[in-house]
């Protein structure tokens, strides 16, 4: 039955039997019996009349209850939609006090944080910042108290694990007649953006530096190359056109200016060759125990005969049982560049010398530090922070116009720090040059 009708019925015939019973009630106080109480036709005008009217007012009062549960399905019907869009968002919505204070959030919000809805709502919002981005947050805080909302917030958090996520923030502040009653924050995990944008920027550093090395290469090339191969033409052709009208002493000075010019394109190429193999990644790194003064002794007699055309000395002052840790081919590459460039930059009658030492440089690594030390020209202070960096095309003579490319230390820079150690230059013009490097001693 429609319940407009149920209301009216019921109001009317309420009514109606309390108006016959009350009139037969009456009657039996005359002593008028029921049958004929019921028979007169008076008693039932009053009942039907009253039926009528309370019939009335109960439609009316169906209209009323009717609103009102209207309403109130209405209203519940609207939060439990706002409840189910609040929380099956993918973003986090975070309601908060004036203080900052978490009211609310919803479930994406608990995920993102990693804390119970109990922990998270007797949390400040400043209590899930990140430490190093709060003053950077605080300034968007008084944004939203100015302007009553601020966009796109960029900065980090700390969930309960202790992981560090991007986030990026929306917000907009609640007024209720004129007063802020507090905010809401609409959070979105851009972490992975982040990541991104870092892996994006690095890729861009390294494309610069590829084309740095790129331009650095190729001026080698040009420069180093073209040089030696222009005097070896040269006096080649010299000597061709000459040969029958230069004495021995003439041919001899020759044929050693064309032996050194190519042996400095051999060590160019080598140099190039072993640099190009390390930059592909396709150098073997093979630490094993070796044994230093040998290979410093191999290395010495690779240059005995650069050294003795300038009557150089080079003294080995390595311990003959000094071992360490490193890789046979890389430490031989190291150590015979930097007794080439002490030889090329040592005066005629000089003295170089090879020597180590232990070094501790903290509780848990020993290190030995090997040094080469020269008495040449010596390197200008303004020159030296450039000797390591391959984007400076830093190039000199030796003390008998002998040329370098510079690629030597590079070189010895990739290789000792790919052993985990340094190696820096300590020098003063005039009065000659000590190149260190460390590698971590022998603990096999």
């Amino acid at each position: 039955m429609n319940s407009k009708y149920y209301y009216i019925l019921v109001w009317a015939g309420t009514l109606f039997i309390i108006s016959v019973v009350g009139s037969c009630i009456e009657d039996s106080l005359h002593n008028i019996g029921i049958i004929q109480s019921l028979s007169s036709v008076h008693h039932f005008i009053m009942p039907i009349v009253l039926g009528v009217i309370a019939g009335f007012f109960g439609y009316f009062y169906w209209r009323k209850i009717s609103r009102q549960q209207n309403a109130l399905m209405q209203l519940m019907d609207s939060e439990y939609k706002h409840r189910i869009l609040f929380e099956n968002m993918q973003d986090v919505v975070c309601m908060l006090d004036n203080k900052g204070n978490i009211i609310d959030i919803n479930e994406a919000g608990i995920y993102l944080y990693e804390y119970s809805r109990e922990e998270i709502l007797k949390m400040n919002v400043s209590d899930l910042i990140y430490k190093e981005d709060l003053e950077n947050s605080n300034e968007h805080f008084s944004k939203l108290n100015n302007l009553g909302f601020y966009n796109l917030y960029e900065g980090r958090i700390k969930t309960k694990s202790g992981k560090i996520l991007w986030i990026q923030v929306n917000s907009k502040e609640f007024v209720k007649n004129g007063i802020k009653i507090g905010s809401q924050d609409i959070i979105r995990d851009i972490t992975v953006i982040k990541e991104n944008e870092q892996k994006i920027i690095q890729q861009n550093i390294n494309l610069k530096e590829l084309n740095t090395t790129k331009d650095r290469f190729f001026s080698i090339i040009a420069h180093d190359l073209r040089n030696p191969i222009n005097t070896i033409l040269g006096f080649s052709e010299l000597l061709s056109n000459k040969i029958d009208t230069y004495d021995n002493a003439q041919k001899k000075k020759v044929a050693n200016i064309i032996h050194n010019g190519i042996d400095n394109i051999y060590k160019l190429l080598e140099n190039l060759l072993i640099w190009s193999q390390s930059q592909r990644g396709t150098i073997s790194f093979k630490p094993e125990k070796v044994n230093l003064f040998l290979i410093s002794e191999e290395a010495i007699k690779l240059l005995s005969l650069t050294a003795t055309k300038k009557s150089i000395e080079i003294r080995n002052l390595i311990p003959e049982s000094t071992t360490l840790k490193a890789d046979v081919a890389m430490l031989s590459t190291i150590i015979r560049n930097l007794l080439s460039n002490a030889v090329k930059f040592t005066p005629h009658d000089g003295l170089i010398e090879l020597s180590a030492c232990l070094n501790s440089t903290n509780e848990n690594q020993n290190f030995i530090e090997i040094s080469v030390k020269d008495n040449g020209v010596g390197i200008p202070e303004e020159v030296q922070s450039q000797l390591f960096d391959f984007t400076h095309n830093f190039v000199s003579q030796g003390t008998d116009s002998e040329k370098g490319s510079g690629l030597g230390l590079i070189l010895c820079q990739e290789f000792v720090e790919r052993h985990g150690g340094k190696i820096w230059v300590e020098s003063k013009v005039e009065m000659g040059s000590k190149f260190i490097f460390t590698l971590p001693h022998d603990i096999l």
